[in-house]
C-alpha cells in the first residue's frame, strides 16, 4: 500500500495537519519541535483506528493505492469528548465502552465509488465486484 495524501486533525489537542502529499520518497525534515514526530504519530494512529480503537476528537482523510493499483479514499471522524486522550485504553469493561468516543462518520471509496458510509446511526455497505 502507498499513501499519496494524508490529512489529520485532533480536536481534543487542537492540532491539525493540513493535506500532506506523499511521493515515492518523502522526508520529514525540520528543527526540533516543529511536528515531525506528531505527523508520524498521526499515521500510526490510523493503524490503531483500523484495529477498531476509538480516537477522541480525531478526524482523518487519506488517499492510498494498493499494489494492484486500486485507489482508495478513507475519511472519518470520532466525537470529541473534550479530553486530551488520543486513543482508548485496552479495557473492554462495560463502563469503559460507554465512555469511548463514538464514530461521527466514516466513508470509504474504491476507485471513485462509495463502498462504505457509516455513522453512529447507520452502516451502509455497497456490495461491488472489482478485479
Amino acid at each position: 500500500m502507498k499513501i499519496s495524501k494524508f490529512q489529520f486533525e485532533d480536536k481534543s489537542l487542537e492540532w491539525r495537519l493540513e493535506e500532506l502529499s506523499l511521493n515515492k520518497l518523502t522526508l520529514l525534515v525540520g528543527a526540533s519541535g516543529v511536528g515531525k514526530t506528531q505527523i508520524l504519530g498521526a499515521l500510526m494512529g490510523l493503524k490503531k483506528i483500523t484495529e477498531g480503537k476509538s480516537a477522541n476528537g480525531v478526524a482523518w482523510y487519506v488517499e492510498f493505492e494498493t499494489l494492484d493499483k486500486q485507489k482508495y479514499i478513507w475519511q472519518g471522524e470520532f466525537e470529541n469528548k473534550g479530553i486530551a486522550i488520543f486513543f482508548d485504553n485496552e479495557s473492554d469493561s462495560d463502563e469503559d465502552k460507554k465512555d469511548k468516543p463514538k464514530i461521527v462518520f466514516e466513508k470509504l471509496w474504491l476507485d471513485g465509488n462509495l463502498i462504505i458510509d457509516r455513522t453512529a446511526e447507520k452502516n451502509n455497505f455497497q456490495r461491488t465486484t472489482y478485479h
